[in-house]
């Protein structure tokens, strides 16, 4: 189980790095899709234009709000 904050932060980077922050150590693509898709995120992700390459913008401004939202449950996720 995750907490997200009332504000969760999304680096200005693309979804996949921000992703990939969260885990410890090596991530693969495997790895990254698992997290996704457990987080309900993988779907709408890869309907994206640039999937995965997707810039985040600062602070996640660049996205939706339900696509920030899966995305920072996704971060928090891949703390765990």
């Amino acid at each position: 189980m995750a907490l997200v904050g009332q504000e969760p932060v999304l680096f200005s980077r693309s979804l996949k790095d921000n992703i990939i922050y969260g885990f410890d150590e090596f991530c693969d693509v495997e790895q990254l899709h698992r997290a996704a898709v457990l987080s309900n995120a993988h779907h709408f992700i890869s309907e994206m234009t640039d999937q995965y390459d997707t810039q985040a913008g600062e602070k996640g401004l660049q996205l939706s709000g339900i696509s920030f939202l899966y995305c920072t449950v996704l971060s928090y996720i891949t703390l765990n």
